[in-house]
């Protein structure tokens, strides 16, 4: 894909935002991907982001004015790197004229203006009419940039690019028997070691998330909390439920020296793997919660005849013969009562301390929110549910609140495949590779931009693994 920066001076950014809904059909065709400097994430470096993307744009437009002359930057830095890759025939430069200004010598000064008649688009007495003329001009670039004829070159473009697309997708699609063939041929060729167990087919190394939870948890044990709560808040795409699985059997290893039977959780009796149960939930809060003390004492068979919880917190738990008991419930935002906040408030304060030795409870409550890693796109609803976990956790010492999990990043993928014997990160990278060609063009951007990957892709990788390395 054709990789256009727009570099311009701040004062003028109205007139990036125009050109960019202009271009915008192209972008969302897939001719074209568009960067300005806007689009630099929270915590990049700016200098190192600016030039990172210069460096890779095909095509450069320049948005001329008075301000754009008189930026230091943008001649010093901008314009200089633009002219030196021109010189070398690895970018096209279109300088497009906002307003009447002097920029005789200046280097883009050789370069054809747009739009028509070197015409700034401020004297336009219909500006749309001008920025098509610039967007003409942007297509003729690109197809000059590629050795093609212009003549229907976004028809040809589109269709050629998207069988093409379609044909590579279909044959690497993780979702399809086919796909799976193709991507198991490839990890036939790793050197990997087996067998696997269940703690490597989920949540693959999230290294900085898992020590944040070992920190939580190790400063529980320090505080003697026999009973811990962990609330999350991700994104279906980021796999939360796998992740409070992984954690348990990180706990197993970690804690139990490999010894599970000193540990109670529910489990799904054809796997073996750790059952994700949904929040058992009614109309309202006490209905709610007479449903949860229900599912806690059927859980333990601890039953009589008045169905006393409180009996069972003070009695039928001390009885216990486990070290750990582990509980994993998940909901989605879109079943959100306002009254959970106070249901969970009640959780935490009915299981307590009762007696000097105790198992170690944890309860993990995993809440699905769309694009929780994505804060700036969610909706009041979602934040407000953030915002009521976040109280309960901060006004509690044993409870602890993980507002999002992240996709993927490459290295972590690199490293699982480490662990099971592929010490070669190219032909790790080759794989990743072929499982990004399988999927929709966002997730690829967001690939090869970020070099992420949402979890639910690499689990369904893991699954692939699994099958291929215990068969």
């Amino acid at each position: 894909m054709i990789k256009v920066f727009i570099s311009y001076a701040p004062e003028d950014e109205k007139y990036k935002d125009e050109l960019a809904k202009h271009m915008s059909a192209l972008v969302r065709q897939g001719v074209l991907e568009e960067w300005n400097d806007r689009k630099i994430q929270a915590g990049d470096e700016w200098d190192h982001a600016i030039k990172s993307k210069l460096n890779q744009a095909n095509i450069i437009l320049f948005l001329v004015s008075k301000n754009f002359i008189a930026s230091d930057h943008i001649n010093d830095v901008e314009i200089n790197n633009a002219i030196a890759r021109h010189a070398k025939g690895q970018v096209r430069i279109v300088p497009i004229l906002i307003n009447y200004c002097f920029f005789e010598g200046s280097p883009i000064a050789q370069f054809p203006i747009f739009p028509k008649g070197e015409k700034p688009i401020q004297a336009w007495k219909n500006p749309d009419e001008a920025w098509l003329d610039v967007i003409h001009g942007v297509l003729n670039t690109i197809a000059d940039f590629e050795g093609k004829d212009a003549t229907n070159f976004v028809a040809k473009y589109n269709l050629d690019a998207r069988q093409d697309a379609k044909e590579v997708m279909d044959i690497y699609n993780l979702q399809t028997p086919q796909g799976q063939v193709e991507i198991g041929k490839k990890i036939e060729n790793l050197r990997l070691q087996g067998p696997m167990g269940n703690y490597q087919l989920v949540n693959i190394n999230r290294e900085k998330p898992k020590d944040s939870w070992w920190d939580a948890y190790d400063e529980k044990v320090s505080h003697k909390d026999f009973f811990q709560f962990y609330f999350m808040t991700a994104c279906p795409t980021q796999m939360p439920p796998s992740f409070a699985e992984r954690m348990i059997y990180e706990l197993i290893n970690e804690e139990l020296e490999d010894s599970p039977e000193a540990i109670h959780f529910e489990t799904i009796q054809s796997s073996g793997r750790v059952a994700i149960r949904e929040l058992p939930m009614k109309r309202n809060l006490e209905k709610t919660k007479e449903e949860f003390k229900k599912y806690f004492c059927q859980r333990f068979d601890f039953q009589d005849t008045e169905f006393d919880f409180q009996k069972f917190v003070k009695e039928g738990i001390p009885r216990l013969n486990y070290q750990y008991v582990a509980s994993v419930f998940k909901i989605s935002s879109l079943k959100w009562k306002d009254f959970l906040g106070e249901f969970f408030e009640w959780i935490v304060e009915t299981f307590h301390d009762e007696h000097e030795e105790l198992p170690t409870f944890l309860f993990f409550f995993v809440v699905s929110v769309e694009n929780a890693h994505l804060p700036n796109t969610l909706s009041e609803k979602d934040k407000k549910i953030i915002v009521d976990l976040e109280e309960v956790s901060s006004k509690n010492s044993n409870s602890t609140m993980f507002k999002q999990l992240n996709p993927v990043n490459i290295d972590d993928v690199k490293l699982w495949f480490s662990e099971l014997g592929e010490e070669n990160p190219d032909k790790v990278t080759d794989l990743v590779n072929s499982v990004v060609a399988g999927l929709d063009s966002d997730k690829q951007n967001m690939y090869e931009q970020k070099e992420l990957i949402d979890m639910s892709t690499i689990e369904v990788l893991q699954e692939l693994v699994f099958k291929i390395i215990n068969k």
